[in-house]
């Protein structure tokens, strides 16, 4: 592949192992909360319905029929009513336990720490672009030690667009870049065709970078299945060592 001189990073399931830590903060909630013994035995069935949950309400959220706030609780409140738990204190205590849990973990995607060293070492500059919760995102990144190959971290809910809008791909470049796309046009215009975005959600990731007008690198385990064509397409990131 082609060198490129920015580079936007997603977060969730692209560096940081999402997946992976979040499963292990909702077993430790599971597990140690005294009002959840009735379901302590069956972590798994808990989970399954809580990720069903999390990701019917995640869609409505970035469709901006749900608040941040909403979401937060009714993904445990939704996930308690079908477990048989009326209890929306519960739900709403869940929301705020499950955040302060998942952002320990420390699990990385295979090669992030690898990827993100090269593209330092060769110059290159980097930034992250996420509708992840400000609250976390952060401390994400410091706790797993990769905060410090990022220029800036542009954050859908403090800059109001979320993926996959092209006006965060246009923050984020101006961000990282310094070059004004309404005063430098035609040094915009270069930025542009120097930028990779890198991501893993088809639609937010890869259709808001095409939308945008810049390169995309499609960072998903069987990504031929998606029917997406992304500028490049593998199953983890060693290509962008090449």
């Amino acid at each position: 592949m082609r060198s490129y001189c920015y580079y936007l990073f997603d977060i969730d399931r692209t560096l940081w192992d999402f997946d992976r830590n979040a499963d292990a903060a909702l077993r430790r909630i599971v597990a140690s909360h005294p009002k959840l013994r009735s379901v302590a035995n069956q972590p798994d069935h808990f989970i399954a319905t809580y990720e069903a949950n999390n990701h019917r309400l995640w869609e409505e959220y970035e469709a901006e029929r749900l608040t941040k706030e909403d979401l937060r609780w009714r993904r445990f409140h939704d996930t308690l009513l079908e477990l048989g738990i009326s209890d929306e204190a519960l739900g709403r205590e869940l929301g705020e336990t499950y955040l302060s849990e998942m952002v320990m973990g420390t699990d990385l995607m295979p090669y992030s720490r690898e990827v993100l060293e090269s593209i330092r070492q060769k110059g290159g500059k980097i930034g992250a672009i996420t509708n992840g919760f400000k609250e976390v995102q952060h401390q994400k990144l410091e706790r797993s030690g990769i905060l410090q190959y990022f220029e800036t971290l542009v954050i859908s809910e403090e800059v109001g667009y979320l993926k996959p809008h092209p006006e965060i791909f246009r923050i984020a470049l101006e961000k990282l870049s310094g070059i004004s796309a309404q005063t430098e046009p035609e040094r915009w215009e270069a930025a542009k065709k120097a930028t990779l975005m890198v991501g893993d959600d088809a639609r937010n990731d890869i259709e808001g970078a095409c939308l945008f007008g810049i390169d995309q690198y499609f960072a998903k385990k069987n990504a031929a299945t998606y029917g997406i064509e992304a500028t490049y397409q593998a199953d983890d990131l060693r290509l962008l060592l090449d």
